[in-house]
């Protein structure tokens, strides 16, 4: 070994000396798996790929928040006050537009808004973009939601603002939990978005109280909790821009 003190030399003889095959074929396995998580090109183009504007019946119903996350500070603080969240999609008379009705159970907090514990619901109607993707715009916020391919009783959405660099990434299931192949697939399309791991917001149960009872209720939506107006709506969502501006 040239350029390597003597001394050196010996300790890593003495310790490949010591190593049994079992030692070596773990070392080999953990760097194995190791180079595996991280998802290849073309491994993200399949991982990625969108729905398009005829796969609309695949994202209508109701669907539970699983796991999010986000890419940056924006509506981030958002997801760490979120307990749970459902919404459910809808179609309306007319095409082009679809009935969004969504609650969210909210833990207490003091900033940026001092605010109890309670539930928020939120009724409107949303946009669908036209083109050959399936997205959504809620004129509201001022954002677009596009959808991809997911597990089976899943929806994968991906929420973004074109005049900031704010970005969402949820996974939506018909049902309380997923399978762990298929959070591990959501982990892995959210490395091919650059989207930071550990998400922000996963399920729990037992911090989900107020909504879990409703949902194989659909009479009880119109009572759960308190159903915000599109001007309070976006009074919020200034509240948000404005606290997130204060702390730059």
């Amino acid at each position: 070994m040239p350029d390597v003190p003597a001394a050196l030399e010996q300790s890593i003889d003495l310790l490949l000396s010591t190593m049994t095959g079992t030692h070596l074929a773990i070392i080999l396995v953990s760097l194995l798996s190791f180079s595996a998580t991280a998802p290849s090109g073309d491994e993200c183009s399949q991982l990625t790929r969108e729905l398009t504007a005829e796969q609309l019946d695949e994202i209508l119903g109701c669907w539970i928040l699983i796991e999010g996350t986000v890419k940056n500070d924006f509506f981030g603080p958002v997801l760490d006050f979120i307990e749970s969240m459902w919404m459910v999609l809808n179609r309306t008379a007319d095409s082009h537009t679809l009935r969004l009705d969504q609650a969210n159970s909210l833990a207490a907090r003091q900033q940026p808004i001092p605010m109890k514990e309670q539930c928020l619901r939120i009724a409107m109607n949303v946009t669908l973009v036209s083109g050959k993707g399936l997205e959504l715009y809620i004129p509201t916020a001022a954002s677009y939601h596009r959808f991809m391919h997911t597990c089976s009783d899943c929806l994968l959405m991906h929420t973004y603002n074109k005049d900031n660099d704010f970005q969402m990434l949820y996974l939506f299931g018909r049902n309380t939990t997923v399978a762990a192949s298929d959070l591990n697939t959501f982990r892995k399309q959210a490395e091919c978005l650059q989207f930071p791991l550990p998400s922000k917001f996963q399920y729990d149960n037992r911090t989900d109280g107020l909504l879990s009872s409703s949902l194989n209720h659909s009479s009880s939506l119109s009572k759960l909790g308190t159903l915000l107006s599109s001007k309070e709506l976006s009074l919020v969502f200034e509240l948000e821009m404005n606290r997130y501006v204060w702390t730059q």
